[in-house]
């Protein structure tokens, strides 16, 4: 870390925090400058021919255990009949192109030729750009119109744990028409699902858990396709970090568990060894960082505080699979973010609705109502003991 950035650091809560805010405005247009220039010519997609000939879904295995060796399958039905009916219900919806995002209900999203619209909010029936470069994306049309997070929600692709939960050899096929589908209606760093690198890193999580469930049954190209996907992905979420200067978010959180588990699955590709070293510096410090030392998250909400568990939770299990182990005090923090959710949480798991809430999660296995952190508990027990 250079000398400038040490003592904005040190000063920015001073009372000459302005002038550093006038130099975090200077850095942004820089950086966006920067970032048009190299993504304007559009050549820095990742062919499938460049990829190492010695990849496999291994690392992607360790990653998602549960989807490589079905033991996701296991008495699923008769242990959690109901979250696993649901679950079955999601995923054949999802099939047919129809999906329940943000409080839309169950719709489709077909358009006339059967094809998904990637870029439309559906709800208002309005479609967000899809030729533009990304940084030229309006976030928001108009004050009370459509509402941009409906096609990124879409295209995170979540709904792919429905189809590994359930019956993942009927839904591969499927997985891929979709993928296949996104690929060639997103062309790199052109719409509206080019335009938040949260959602490129969410996205990108999704696609290594289907790879560690059906990697091994793709072809030659399809797997090239996939890893070459991947890689690119991690390019553009490394180059479009959503880091500021002050108190960062999920936004930047989720940018780097990104980068941690694209490092981890695409270990033989040489930047992504610098992508799972960079994260896990970045993981150590920034859950130093937003969870006090009470365990609490410091976006004061609680469906925030889920979202961000959940990350903290993939990305320290990426360090650990990537052979880069956080500190001591990340794991302290972790532990108390897990204690923190036992303080909320009632008999049922259920916590009150406090703060913002946009329903996100990191690996929705399961539906569960925004208010439902029962699943946590266990999942901490089982990573930290």
């Amino acid at each position: 870390m250079d000398l400038r950035r040490i003592l904005l650091r040190l000063w920015w809560d001073q009372p000459a925090a302005p002038v550093y805010k006038l130099l975090d405005r200077v850095r942004r247009w820089h950086v966006t400058s920067r970032r048009r220039t190299r993504w304007e010519a559009a050549q820095v997609a990742v062919s499938p021919e460049a990829m190492p000939a010695n990849f496999s879904a291994a690392a992607a295995a360790r990653l998602w255990p549960g989807a490589a060796d079905r033991t996701w399958l296991t008495e699923a039905a008769q242990r959690w009949p109901e979250l696993h009916a649901a679950a079955q219900r999601r995923a054949a919806a999802a099939a047919e192109g129809r999906f329940d995002l943000l409080g839309s209900g169950l719709a489709s999203v077909l358009d006339s030729d059967g094809r998904i619209r990637w870029h439309d909010d559906w709800k208002a029936d309005v479609p967000f750009p899809s030729e533009c470069l990304y940084l030229d994306v309006p976030i928001c049309l108009s004050y009370d119109g459509p509402d941009i997070k409906v096609p990124w929600e879409l295209s995170r692709f979540q709904h792919v744990f429905a189809f590994l939960w359930t019956e993942p050899d009927r839904y591969r096929d499927v997985f891929l028409r979709q993928w296949t589908d996104w690929l060639a209606a997103n062309p790199l760093a052109r719409g509206v699902n080019w335009a938040c690198a949260m959602d490129v890193a969410l996205r990108a999580i999704s696609w290594t858990a289907a790879l560690a469930a059906w990697g091994r049954t793709f072809d030659e190209p399809t797997r090239r396709r996939m890893w070459a996907a991947l890689a690119t992905h991690g390019h553009f979420v490394r180059d479009n970090l959503e880091w500021v200067f002050g108190a960062r978010t999920n936004h930047y959180f989720s940018d780097i568990v990104g980068l941690a588990v694209l490092g981890t699955v695409l270990t033989p590709y040489s930047p992504a060894v610098e992508w799972a070293a960079f994260a896990a510096r970045e993981l150590d410090r920034e859950i130093r960082q937003q969870f006090g030392p009470d365990g609490f998250n410091r976006e004061c909400s609680t469906t925030y505080h889920r979202l961000m568990v959940e990350l903290a939770t993939l990305g320290w299990l990426a360090c650990r699979v990537s052979g880069h182990e956080l500190g001591p005090t990340a794991r302290g923090r972790l532990a108390a973010a897990y204690r923190a959710v036992a303080v909320l949480c009632d008999s049922a798991g259920h916590v009150p609705l406090i703060g913002d809430n946009d329903s996100g999660r990191v690996f929705p296995l399961a539906e569960r109502a925004d208010s439902d952190l029962g699943h946590l508990a266990p999942l901490g027990a089982g990573l930290l003991g």
